[in-house]
């Protein structure tokens, strides 16, 4: 049995002992606790196994940790002298860095997490063909409850023959278990001239669930799974309810000392996919060369993986990867994207992570990308 949690941030000492009664965050104090409870699936007078108990000690821990948000954080478990089978928790943690940085060759961002310590989250993106503001908001500190709202311009590359899109997205969150959660939401797009890409206003609606394994060590093998279903494009056809459906799946496996990072995704459409949606999955799926897509899509699957080699330098880590990418539209044939590329990542507290990577696919259209991003935990 879980007989308390006690909790150490940057100095403030809380117990909690009532699993119905939060610690109120002190006076002088940052982060609120429940932040820190959320990623912790116990409670006190929780009853569990020993074994069982120290697999979610362990999980929590990770959670953390790959949250960004602390230092020198520290979870164990110290049995009761008294009462047999009873044991205490221990959490100890330092403020972590909470700025947020990320550029890429056209547009740079700035970010600030854990805002006023309640677990929100603000963005903004600034370039030559993106811009976009976005705000993670929690109506309670730590609370599962949260609302994502967004908004933002999309413009074209000098050699691209379509002009500026903007587009918005409001979503209620909710925080199932702190490895799974369901949003709702709205998104709509709208050309600022008649477009290429995007002829007309489009409006969705949208339901999302997702769910990703967290385990004991930040090494071992891990899976994602979400799932989405978008309503027809509602400035045309407002009573449809069921437009197309997504859904991706991603592992990590251990492999000796390489790491495979494999990702399927599927879509089912309704609808005929527009070109805007056709070059946004794209964008996400197809690393090199050019998709050519013409005619009347409804599906559309793709396979991504990776073979990485993670070597654990004395100031950073180093991962050479090698990559194979394959996408089917249901109007064009097989496309493909081979590569490799290495990836750096330098740890706490500036978070740096490096990618060089290019490839090509069979037709001889390659492509080479950097990107740098600086405060965001990998």
């Amino acid at each position: 049995m879980v007989q308390r949690i006690k909790l150490e941030i940057q100095g403030q000492r809380y117990v909690w002992e009532d699993p119905q009664e939060y610690p109120v965050r002190l006076t002088g104090g940052f982060t609120h606790p429940r932040v820190i409870l959320s990623q912790i699936a116990l409670q006190p007078l929780q009853t569990l196994d020993f074994e069982d108990l120290q697999r979610r000690v362990n999980q929590g821990r990770v959670r953390l940790e790959e949250s960004g948000l602390f230092y020198g954080l520290q979870l164990h478990l110290i049995a009761s002298r008294q009462f047999e089978n009873r044991y205490t928790l221990v959490i100890q943690a330092q403020e972590g860095f909470r700025q947020r940085y990320m550029a890429d060759a056209l547009w740079a961002s700035w970010g600030l997490n854990n805002v006023k310590g309640r677990g929100d989250q603000f963005f903004l993106t600034v370039g030559y063909n993106r811009t976009d503001i976005q705000y993670i908001y929690h109506f309670l500190p730590g609370s599962p409850w949260s609302t994502t709202l967004q908004a933002g311009y999309a413009g074209a590359l000098p050699w691209e023959d379509y002009f500026g899109i903007t587009h918005g997205l409001g979503q209620l969150n909710y925080r199932v278990t702190p490895d799974s959660s369901l949003s709702f939401g709205w998104a709509a797009w709208h050309p600022l001239q008649r477009n290429t890409l995007l002829l007309d206003d489009r409006q969705e609606l949208f339901l999302t669930g997702q769910f990703h394994s967290t385990p004991q060590e930040a090494d071992q093998f891990r899976y994602g799974l979400s799932l989405q279903a978008f309503t027809e494009n509602l400035a045309q056809n407002p009573q449809e309810l069921y437009g197309r459906s997504e859904a991706n799946l991603q592992c990590w496996i251990p492999l000796g000392p390489f790491v495979q990072k494999s990702r399927v995704s599927l879509l089912h459409s309704q609808e005929v996919l527009d070109p805007y949606l056709k070059k946004s999955l794209i964008d996400g799926y197809l690393r090199s060369g050019f998709l050519q897509a013409q005619g009347t899509s409804h599906d559309f699957v793709s396979y991504n993986g990776d073979l990485a080699l993670p070597m654990k330098l004395e100031k950073f880590n180093l991962y050479p990867f090698v990559y194979g990418d394959l996408t089917y539209l249901y109007d064009s044939h097989w496309q493909e994207a081979l590569g490799a590329g290495i990836h750096m990542y330098f740890e706490a507290p500036v978070f740096v992570d490096v990618q060089l990577y290019g490839g090509s696919n069979l037709r001889g259209e390659w492509t080479l990308q950097f990107h740098v991003d600086f405060g965001q935990p990998y």
